[in-house]
């Protein structure tokens, strides 16, 4: 039951952000655009760390993903949550490689 919940969860925001909907209104349709065209080409370590460099050369600031705490959670879900580890594991090496 939980399992399917935390499934459904990652389903849903995992769909919200391809569509860029968690981004400014401004740069939704360049997002929907750029993930449309690349998504299909790029793995989920390359679209994390693609995100890592749009957050860096936009805004100035990254987002804090707890590497650590996803992992855990990805081995008690039986690797289920693949994806979202291979993201922040992008995200956080562009982060490493560019500090602020």
């Amino acid at each position: 039951m939980f399992l399917k919940k935390v499934q459904a969860l990652h389903d849903y925001v995992k769909f919200h952000y391809e569509r860029g909907d968690y981004d400014d209104a401004p740069l939704k349709a360049d997002k929907a655009v750029f993930y449309s065209n690349n998504s299909l080409h790029a793995d989920d370590y390359q679209l994390g760390y693609l995100q890592a460099k749009d957050d860096y050369y936009r805004h100035r600031h990254y987002h804090c993903y707890p590497q650590f705490v996803f992992v855990r959670i990805n081995r008690i879900v039986n690797h289920r949550m693949h994806e979202v580890v291979n993201f922040i594991a992008g995200y956080n090496d562009f982060k490493k490689r560019h500090p602020l």
